[in-house]
């Protein structure tokens, strides 16, 4: 279940430029818990077809939080390299 309020991601504009890190969701460690996009400041996640988080990074900067509450490991600190933004 989704709370009813959640901030709308880009109020501030495109704010993942000077991102140094981010964060990587394994797939296959995943459970679908939600406590990534729950706890996501930025509101930088949404659901694909098969309801598993995926990451805007336009609007990602690294804050690593997402990282921090996955009770299973799933998401990974990654090098920022810029080129998919």
């Amino acid at each position: 279940m989704h709370p009813l309020l959640k901030p709308i991601h880009g109020a501030a504009g495109r704010t993942a430029d000077w991102r140094t890190i981010k964060p990587v969701i394994e797939y296959e460690k995943c459970t679908k818990c939600n406590l990534c996009w729950l706890n996501c400041p930025d509101s930088c996640f949404s659901f694909d077809e098969e309801q598993y988080p995926v990451i805007d990074y336009t609007y990602c900067k690294g804050c690593m939080i997402c990282m921090e509450v996955c009770p299973h490991d799933a998401i990974l600190e990654v090098p920022e390299t810029h080129e998919e933004i």
